[in-house]
């Protein structure tokens, strides 16, 4: 599938799942912007920086201003998060981007993408970055203090419609692997979901900057207002402040590296800091008896970090790509204005010449083996072997086997095996050691939670997608398997189980024979389903 069509599929995908529309017309916004090119973000960052450790960039954008029940709207929220949405995709060319507003923003659609779509497409080279504009709130239970987002159907202590803080926490965790991930929360509460963090601004070598990081930082703490004015900063001042720091204003000297169109983190938190104080001598001068802003920016770490989310700035991008000639100058998307907010144009796709062989990646393969665990009778697994032509040199000798089309691929440093006649992705290895059938669920669930080869569906396989790998002869150390796969996992478990008794149906590719011999322990191989040819 070219990656035109993986764009057009993805989208589909997702407007089958909730129903949006690409081209909202109003504030409600619904919108997904997925880069149609095939230079990710980490691509303009090797342009920018010369290094290569990280390759695309996610981000969900969420602002609510319009409350139904009993908290007051706020006029910043929606236009925020429209500022946010444009600059993630023209200025600092983000590869994929969800934007939801207002009556959009329902807990339901988030809890969808942070608990599935992003945790399925987001790898560990990625960076993720969730923004969210609205109301928050916090609630004291004895000596805790939690705190919680406000979503637009909230009530005043509608908590479990909210989203607390140990949801950001579960999100962060679902993306542990990822090697940059940034909560921005521009609003003011206390109960937040890490750990303070009260480090001073040091220096910032990209070396440092690239290691893992995840952060959240948020507009203030409890009793203070995060201040907005359409007027004077066109929405919020945390917003306003974040935006002029990352292009360009809060990229700070530094004894490494100067004004080098980076600005990380901490950079960011300074410049607000000290734009907060600007804005409040500027409303005593103009009213001696206001106030001033009050807001204590906070930043805290949702795991342990060394490195810092970062931004590079738009001068300094353009200033770079001007070196190579297949770079764009204008690394996103045109946006036109129409109406109230702006809308996302694809761009012009150009038809493509005659007599030109172009590669392309092959359909995604529908599942043609069964991939769900069954209770079969020897007879089933009989007519299974002579209906798929599965060799078994106990019950189908004569068989000629399955025929596989493997591609070994190596993944984040782990090694698959694609199976491009199945579309089955494999474990090239497996278990080191034989398993007990009681503690089979947890080696699956610890690799998954590891995020092998970056996945985190692995799972047992069926008798029948097993048997697809039985050759009809020796191929390997004895083994009646391919020499693409490791000779360790001799006999292994599947999915299935024996009728009439409890006995799981095994694997020995030793003898090349599936059978259910009532023995303890197997070793496992798990697989994926569901890929094209490329493993994506």
């Amino acid at each position: 599938m070219n990656l035109i069509k993986q764009t057009i599929f993805f989208s589909l995908i997702l407007l089958m799942i909730f129903g949006w529309n690409l081209y909202p017309q109003s504030r409600d916004i619904e919108q997904v912007f997925q880069r149609p090119d095939q230079k990710s973000w980490g691509q303009l960052y090797n342009w920018a920086l010369g290094r290569s450790e990280f390759n695309k960039s996610y981000a969900l954008v969420v602002g609510i201003g319009d409350y139904q029940k009993d908290w007051p709207d706020l006029e910043a929220p929606s236009r925020d998060a429209e500022r946010i949405r444009d600059f993630l995709i023209q200025d600092e060319g983000f590869d994929f981007v969800i934007t939801l507003t207002n009556s959009k923003a329902t807990k339901q659609k988030i809890n969808k993408l942070m608990e599935e779509i992003f945790p399925d497409k987001v790898r560990s080279n990625d960076r993720f970055f969730l923004y969210f504009s609205g109301h928050g709130t916090q609630r004291i239970i004895g000596q805790r203090t939690l705190g919680y987002l406000v979503l637009p159907a909230c009530g005043e202590k509608s908590y479990g419609d909210m989203i607390s803080m140990e949801d950001i926490a579960r999100w962060d965790g679902l993306l542990y692997q990822t090697r940059h991930v940034l909560f921005m929360l521009d609003c003011c509460f206390s109960g937040l979901a890490g750990q303070q963090n009260k480090a001073r601004l040091i220096d910032k070598k990209l070396e440092r900057l690239s290691q893992y990081a995840h952060h959240l930082i948020t507009a203030g703490t409890a009793n203070e207002t995060s201040v907005a004015s359409l007027a004077n900063w066109q929405g919020s001042l945390f917003t306003d402040a974040f935006l002029k720091a990352v292009s360009g204003r809060g990229d700070l000297s530094s004894a490494d590296y100067g004004t080098d169109g980076v600005v990380c983190l901490k950079e960011f938190m300074k410049y607000v800091d000290d734009r907060i104080d600007d804005e409040s001598v500027k409303l005593k001068n103009r009213n001696p008896l206001a106030k001033g802003v009050k807001m204590s920016p906070q930043i805290s770490d949702l795991q342990e970090s060394e490195g810092e989310f970062f931004f590079i700035t738009k001068k300094y991008k353009n200033q770079k790509l001007q070196n190579y000639s297949d770079a764009p100058l204008n690394y996103g998307w045109p946006v036109e204005r129409k109406g109230p907010i702006e809308t996302i144009l694809p761009p012009k796709i150009e038809p493509e010449p005659q007599n030109t062989v172009i590669s392309r990646d092959p359909e995604i393969i529908k599942p043609i083996l069964r991939d769900k665990p069954a209770t079969l009778s020897t007879d089933q697994v009989n007519a299974m072997l002579s209906a798929k032509g599965f060799f078994a040199s106990n019950w189908n000798k004569t068989a000629p086997g399955w025929q596989n089309q493997f591609v070994p691929q190596t993944i984040q440093g782990d090694k698959v095996v694609m199976d491009r006649s199945t579309g089955l992705m494999w474990q090239q290895s497996g278990s080191p050691e034989y398993l007990d059938w009681k503690d089979v669920q947890k080696w699956i669930d610890d690799l998954n939670r590891k995020g092998y080869a970056g996945y985190h569906d692995w799972r047992l396989p069926t008798l029948e997608e097993v048997m697809s790998l039985m050759e009809p002869k020796e191929l390997n150390s004895g083994l009646y398997i391919d020499s693409v796969f490791d000779e360790t996992q001799w006999w292994i478990w599947t999915a299935d189980q024996v009728a009439g008794v409890s006995l799981r149906w095994v694997v020995l590719f030793s003898f090349g024979v599936c059978s259910d011999y009532d023995i303890d322990d197997y070793y496992l191989r798990l697989v994926r389903s569901g890929l094209s040819s490329t493993g994506e």
